[in-house]
């Protein structure tokens, strides 16, 4: 889960979660999938960021 923290932290994050969609290719056939993917592990202040996102471009996300 990544909290906000840039960095190091945001760089483990985006690691982690990009050897999950490569290891999973059958779960994330879409740059779609990637993205609801990213956005349910964003937890405390980045889930506030993550909302008003999905907001702005739920029709196309959801």
């Amino acid at each position: 889960r990544f909290n906000g923290t840039r960095g190091p932290a945001a760089q483990a994050f985006l690691q982690q979660t990009g050897l999950y969609c490569l290891a999973h290719p059958d779960q994330f056939s879409d740059d779609r999938r990637k993205i609801i993917f990213m956005l349910t592990n964003l937890p405390g202040d980045a889930t506030k960021w993550a909302q008003l996102l999905n907001q702005r471009c739920g029709a196309e996300l959801i």
